[in-house]
């Protein structure tokens, strides 16, 4: 009994994450879709841009502090120190963070890179056992929508 209980949980914690993480997609779809609609010269297109590029730095920097925190808990669990996965958590961070300082282009084009880079390790993790399996085709899904919002954002920027 205990294990049915576990089970429709665990489904029912899998189908969260996987809603939560579907509706994260919206910003990124959305903006991509009015950009491909009114152009990319139209007088609304700047603050689009701009919305898109906060999105995706508050997203990977998001992606990011998962890392940090599952290393928090293998290190208080399993006490298992995993310094280097700590260290690289807070690369998300930093790459995101320097893309205000970029054109926005570069800005676009450094997050793509970001995002396809998290989306690797991510499912590279869950495949070696250190994420739950289904977290690996979440990631995937989630990381091609990604991707493919920003190559038609920066498809349309580099047409302009």
């Amino acid at each position: 009994m205990a294990n049915a209980i576990t089970s429709d949980a665990s489904r029912t914690f899998q189908r969260t994450v996987w809603w939560l993480g579907l509706a994260g997609l919206i910003p990124f779809v959305a903006a991509s879709l009015v950009l491909v609609g009114i152009g990319i010269n139209n007088p609304l297109a700047d603050p689009i841009i701009n919305a898109f590029r906060g999105y995706g730095i508050a997203i990977l920097s998001f992606l990011g502090g998962i890392r940090w925190g599952l290393a928090l808990v293998a290190e208080s669990h399993q006490h298992r120190h995993d310094s280097l996965s700590l260290v690289l958590s807070v690369v998300p961070s930093l790459i995101a963070w320097c893309t205000i300082f970029m054109s926005p282009i570069a800005a676009i084009g450094t997050l793509l890179t970001g995002f396809c880079a998290q989306g690797a390790w991510d499912t590279w993790s869950a495949q070696a056992g250190k994420l739950p399996a289904w977290f690996s085709p979440l990631r995937i899904n989630l990381t091609l929508v990604v991707a493919l919002s920003h190559i038609v954002l920066f498809s349309l920027m580099a047409t302009a």
